[in-house]
């Protein structure tokens, strides 16, 4: 987990690529013209043909993690849905990787820009979803119940970097209740990998939950009043 509040963990829904129809501005000649755009996660490329049979390739360019996309907040030329792709420019026979350059390319609709955007930001990523964790952690449950966790000395928030050797032992957990103790429920507590790398067999790079530690039938704010519950192995890949 990044300084950021981010964090790569999703495989990309995008992860067989994403083509479609964009118009790109020139660079010597500063006009607009409808090019067919071919994302490739697997070379991490972005091309794009005078045709959709693939065979008028016009450029390209070589996606990196120093790669950045960007909406582009104001009209430019009258157009709305424009996208600012920063990339390496690629030969013709993909020999040659050249400077960075500024891409300008406008969607026909805010659907297909964002579409775009999320897609070339997982490629920047290596095909990993950059979550917000944030936006992540929703309030699905109500009343909404905060917890304190903590490792040894190391009180966990959405910055934390924690490594093995700090999660060998189980966490210590303070839940603050904030009605009277007569209304106080029953709690469970789930810890669970949100992201945790799964082996199947025939595929790779297989991301999905996975539950750690379960405990239930907590009492008065107790974690050792639980109940711990055992999982021979209980998980959920992602689409």
């Amino acid at each position: 987990m990044s300084n950021s509040g981010y964090s790569l963990g999703l495989r990309s829904k995008y992860i067989q690529g994403l083509t479609g129809v964009l118009d790109k501005k020139g660079h010597i000649f500063k006009t607009w013209r409808s090019r067919y755009f071919v994302l490739d996660y697997n070379h991490r490329t972005l091309k794009y043909y005078g045709d959709t049979q693939l065979e008028d390739l016009k450029g390209g360019y070589r996606i990196s993690k120093q790669s950045s996309v960007e909406v582009v907040q104001n009209l430019v030329d009258g157009r709305q849905f424009v996208i600012a792709v920063k990339a390496q420019k690629l030969s013709i026979d993909e020999n040659k990787i050249g400077a960075y350059e500024l891409l300008l390319i406008s969607a026909p609709s805010e659907k297909d820009r964002d579409i775009w955007v999320e897609a070339l930001s997982d490629a920047i990523n290596g095909g990993y979803r950059r979550i917000n964790i944030s936006k992540l952690w929703y309030r699905p449950f109500s009343p909404f119940v905060p917890i304190q966790v903590t490792y040894g000395d190391t009180i966990v928030s959405d910055t934390s970097v924690l490594l093995l050797h700090h999660v060998k032992a189980r966490p210590q957990i303070k839940i603050f209740w904030p009605m009277s103790e007569e209304n106080m429920p029953y709690f469970s507590l789930f810890l669970v990998d949100i992201d945790y790398p799964i082996q199947v067999e025939g595929q790779a790079d297989i991301r999905g939950q996975f539950l750690h530690w379960a405990v239930v039938n907590i009492k008065n704010l107790d974690i050792s009043s639980g109940e711990e519950v055992s999982f021979v192995y209980w998980h959920c890949i992602f689409e």
